[in-house]
């Protein structure tokens, strides 16, 4: 009997759970209202007297946000409450409103030029991203909390770059301390971004989906870069992460297809997952022994296009390392090619098995290069060679170690 009853009462609290989700469900529907804003509807909710704008939708080529909704103020922009207003060029945000919630405008790919009223006092992550065409913010001049820098919006003390707006090129100026997350996001038509010394620090996703940046140097200043920074920038052929960076997150410069080489820095202790997943353009990569960890895939990994879902190593791709250092192990269990850096033949720049003119001429030739700021095309295993005297750099003097050893080698062999 006393299960009986147990069961009959387990199931009127779940009917009652159910009646009043049901009701709870029901409210929430009716508190919503809507309101015309020019070729806009605006969809809102009120309570405590503010209220809240949950959706917009429409096809107009500007948009000012009502100061007021049924009769009560307008306080706060709700997350993905206008994302993908493809019509949106130009947007005014009143002095009423203290809040932008996350993915607010978002996508809306003819957004040009935003204005932001002096109330808002806190803005959410990734409001203004994969919006191509903004060139420019201006933020009331008594705003307490954000500021405009030559159009790009920033917080009030001008040290964090929140969102990026202009055209091919970014030049952040010296003050800039840090780069908030999805600053550039998806700003396709970049080309190039000059980071100034003072910066410190670069956001997750920063600059993920520029596909046309074809460069990018992170000064020494900075000391964390954020995860998937780079990724998907497939323009990418140059990168540098500078000597501070110890840790190269998960999927840093994942997808980044056009990147052909890239220099672990010795303060790196760690790569994490996927870090250079599906850089095809890299076909060998040095990673020294003060790398203690490697993540899944972090490189040397494409997808199988045989099998959608599924990873393969890159064809001909192989790691340098020294013996039992976390290359190797990385390198056994993701089925990659290992090559011990004490195996390599130093001074076989082209790796052909001989030390001969040709590869002093090609170390010249790179260190020419670098000398006169043109591209360099030397990899990893190039750089391992070449670097006779074993000071990590390439210069006259280890092409002329090369010769001394080729002419050595011809005599020897008379």
């Amino acid at each position: 009997m006393k299960k009986k009853i147990l069961s009959v009462i387990l199931s009127l609290t779940a009917a009652a759970s159910a009646v009043l989700s049901g009701l709870g469900t029901q409210s929430a529907v009716f508190a919503a209202e809507t309101a015309v804003q020019g070729d806009y509807t605006i969809t809102y909710t009120v309570s405590g007297g503010e209220a809240k704008v949950l959706g917009v939708t429409g096809t107009g080529a500007s948009l000012l946000i009502p100061e007021q909704l049924g009769g009560n103020p307008v306080t706060a922009i709700g997350a993905d409450a206008a994302s993908g207003c493809t019509s949106l060029e130009s947007l005014i945000i009143p002095d009423c409103v203290k809040e932008i919630g996350a993915n607010a405008f978002q996508k809306c790919i003819s957004l040009s030029a935003v204005s932001i009223g002096c109330g808002v006092s806190k803005i959410d992550g990734n409001v203004f991203s994969a919006c191509p065409e903004l060139y420019g913010f201006s933020v009331s001049s008594v705003s307490e909390y954000y500021t405009a820098i030559n159009g790009m919006l920033y917080t009030k003390d001008g040290s964090e770059l929140i969102c990026f707006a202009g055209g091919n090129e970014a030049v952040i100026p010296e003050g800039t301390a840090s780069i908030g997350d999805y600053a550039f996001f998806c700003k396709t038509s970049l080309t190039s971004a000059k980071l100034p010394e003072s910066l410190e620090e670069i956001g997750d996703y920063a600059f993920s989906g520029c596909t046309s940046l074809e460069s990018i140097a992170v000064p020494d200043s900075v000391a964390a870069v954020g995860k998937g920074s780079f990724m998907n920038c497939t323009s990418l052929s140059s990168a540098d992460l500078g000597e501070s960076i110890a840790e190269i997150p998960e999927e840093c410069f994942s997808i980044c297809s056009s990147l052909s080489r890239f220099d672990i820095g010795a303060a790196v202790t760690s790569i994490g997952d996927r870090a250079f997943y599906s850089c095809l353009g890299i076909m060998n990569m040095y990673i020294p022994e003060t790398v203690l960890s490697i993540g899944e895939d972090a490189s040397g990994i494409r997808p199988d296009r045989a099998n959608p879902g599924q990873n393969i190593p890159l064809q001909d791709f192989f790691l340098i390392g020294s013996t039992g250092s976390a290359a190797e192990s990385y390198a056994l269990s993701a089925g990659i090619t290992f090559m011990s850096e004490e195996d390599i033949l130093v001074g076989d720049v082209n790796n052909d098995g001989k030390i001969t003119p040709t590869d002093a001429s090609a170390v010249l030739k790179e260190y020419a290069s670098a000398a006169t700021d043109k591209p360099t095309t030397f990899d990893a295993y190039m750089k391992k060679a070449g670097d006779s005297n074993g000071d990590g750099r390439l210069t006259p003097v280890d092409a002329s170690k090369i010769l001394a050893v080729y002419a050595n080698n011809a005599t020897t062999s008379q």
